[in-house]
């Protein structure tokens, strides 16, 4: 029989009331291939946020495309941008149920870059 805890009257395993993360991943903005932008990353699921660890960038703002399937045509996630600067910080987008994403920066990067990042639902 698995854990579960009371919330209320209701008793709720405990599983739906913990945070399910995905796997640690390093992504890379390759200056050969694109000086501003990752290669598709799939997550593995469909996760409301992203940890991101950003790398020390020429200086810019860091964003999220989605798309709804891996190959698709990305768009703009319009509540994902981050004023980085020149990088080295840590923070978390949300990301609302999207699994396939690249990362944008808004200026060409002068090396590669490579980011850290998992997909949480809280």
């Amino acid at each position: 029989m698995g854990s579960s805890s009371r919330i209320g009257n209701e008793e709720i395993p405990v599983r739906a009331i913990m945070p399910n993360a995905g796997a640690w991943q390093d992504v890379l903005i390759d200056i050969s291939e694109d000086d501003d932008l990752t290669a598709e990353i799939d997550l593995g699921d469909y996760y409301s946020y992203l940890n991101i660890v950003i790398p020390a960038l020429t200086s810019a703002n860091v964003s999220l495309y989605v798309a709804t399937e891996t190959g698709g045509t990305f768009y703009a996630l319009d509540s994902a941008v981050f004023a980085a600067g020149t990088g080295t910080i840590a923070t978390t987008f949300v990301l609302g149920g999207w699994r396939y994403i690249k990362i944008a920066t808004s200026a060409g990067q002068a090396a590669n870059r490579t980011f850290t990042l998992r997909g949480v639902t809280l």
